[in-house]
């Protein structure tokens, strides 16, 4: 993983919108009144985690880390959008065809999401452990 700070920072706060946009999505899926205001909450937060995987992507430009770093740095914060992009896709098509009531799976899905996106949450931290090789003299 990275040895810059300021990426852990970031993916915290990417995982973070993450979350967020997952338990807008789960709201959504209940139905009822509210499902505008978290529709319009999931499309908010895409649009703050594209803000944030640019900010990544940028910084992956002028920071000099070896290239495995850069590509893992890339490959942690697509994948992290493209949850939050697919929450988004699936927002907007939910107001699109104005449906307005979900079956319990359909309900259940909206949870696991949660669940996954929270797991990445918990996971993010993990990362910025250092790792510590065999024989280093460290391990024991």
């Amino acid at each position: 993983m990275p040895k810059e700070e300021r990426f852990f920072t970031l993916f915290d706060a990417h995982a973070t919108v993450l979350v967020g946009a997952a338990e807008a999505l789960r709201s959504m899926l209940e139905g009822g009144d509210s499902m505008v205001q978290h529709a319009q909450s999931v499309i908010a937060l895409e649009h703050e985690a594209d803000a944030i995987t640019r900010e990544v992507l940028i910084a992956v430009r002028r920071t000099f880390i070896t290239p495995f770093d850069r590509r893992d740095i890339v490959d942690l914060i697509s994948s992290m959008d493209d949850a939050v992009d697919q929450m988004q896709q699936t927002a907007r098509a939910i107001r699109l065809y104005d449906v307005s009531a979900f079956s319990p799976e359909m309900r259940s899905v909206g949870s696991c999401i949660l669940q996954c996106a929270t797991l990445v949450k918990q996971a993010v931290p993990a990362g910025r452990m250092e790792r510590i090789e065999p024989g280093d003299g460290r391990c024991r």
